[in-house]
């Protein structure tokens, strides 16, 4: 199921509750890697020149196993 998709190009705002998010080539990085249950905002920055794609879903597979295609 997916949660959440952006095209990301700018920094968009969150709450005090959200999880930040930092996009650069081949990496992302996140300033927490956890978050309270419920609603979740991310505040997304795109610090690089191209425009990059943040995706939120929900899976049982383990990080190695994601498709990437």
């Amino acid at each position: 199921m997916i949660l959440v998709l952006a095209f990301v190009t700018t920094s968009c705002g969150g709450d005090e509750g959200g999880v930040g998010a930092t996009l650069a080539d081949f990496s992302i990085t996140l300033d927490s890697d956890s978050a309270p249950a419920g609603e979740v905002t991310f505040d997304v920055t795109n610090d690089a020149q191209q425009t990059h794609e943040f995706v939120v879903f929900q899976t049982d597979l383990a990080e190695d196993q994601l498709p990437t295609d």
